[in-house]
């Protein structure tokens, strides 16, 4: 993985999109955002980033404000805001005239921080940064429809998971970037008991990353190939077997899904 090539070309992808169009990004303290955030900051465009607590986890919210102070005292056109949302949530919370489940409520808050980013993004006439990676804005679905998913453009949307990783470790050693965001295990932060991401999807990242690998090599990333994977078990069972065909059997079922949050709605003709 050649670190400095990747860099320039996702800055080159910012700056032709962008125009030097401020560029808005909500920064959670995982590394997804934290890459994201030093990429935007790197393009020399003027940055938003903005943190969004929201019933966060301590540790969680000690590497979001170790990464705002990182992008404040490196980057002289990043401009940083803390904004919480507890109270913005409650409110919320309590007009709804019915029990909550906890998707719904975790869904909710996400939607509320795309409400605050593209509050700025008119505010300064900006740009809303996704900071979703290949594995969960392309492979799982795994984000909120018009909430993380309601973005402008996404620069880390077609690396996987272990090379956002891997690209944040070089951003650490190159900028200073915090380790601790760099290392940060993958949570959405969307829940008070701190649970991650892979915890929500029954699979790991990186047994995401190689069994689809492995579809894309036998040419079955397509609609009709991913159905009957799940539906015929002897098809499934002549490219996959034991501990990969469990994993494959989730990921299949997070992608079909949630396919449709790719998609514009459908329209009546």
């Amino acid at each position: 993985m050649e670190f400095s090539a990747i860099e320039k070309k996702i800055l080159k992808f910012i700056k032709d999109y962008s125009r030097q169009r401020a560029l808005i990004v909500g920064v959670s303290g995982g590394v997804d955002s934290g890459v994201v955030s030093t990429l935007c900051a790197l393009s020399g465009n003027p940055v938003y980033a903005l943190g969004l607590p929201c019933g966060n986890t301590q540790s969680q919210n000690k590497n979001m404000e170790a990464q705002l102070e990182f992008l404040k005292n490196t980057f002289l056109n990043v401009k940083t805001e803390i904004l919480d949302l507890q109270k913005i949530r409650d409110s919320f919370f309590e007009t709804i005239p019915f029990k909550r489940s906890e998707y719904t409520s975790a869904n909710m808050q996400s939607r509320m921080r795309m409400v605050m980013l593209y509050a700025y993004a008119n505010q300064y006439d900006g740009l809303v940064a996704g900071t979703g990676n290949k594995n969960e804005d392309f492979i799982l679905y795994f984000f909120t429809k018009y909430g993380d998913g309601g973005v402008d453009f996404s620069p880390i949307g077609n690396l996987y998971k272990s090379e956002v990783f891997k690209l944040a470790g070089y951003f650490s050693e190159k900028y200073g970037m915090p380790e601790t965001v760099a290392t940060a295990i993958p949570t959405d932060g969307l829940w008070n008991d701190g649970r991650t991401d892979e915890t929500q999807l029954g699979v790991a990242y990186d047994n995401t990353e190689r069994i689809w690998k492995k579809l894309v090599e036998c040419n079955l990333t397509d609609e009709k190939n991913l159905l009957k994977l799940a539906e015929d078990s002897d098809f499934r069972k002549q490219f996959f077997s034991g501990r990969d065909e469990e994993d494959l059997i989730v990921i299949l079922k997070w992608n079909l899904k949630g396919k449709h949050k790719s998609f514009s709605p459908p329209v009546c003709l």
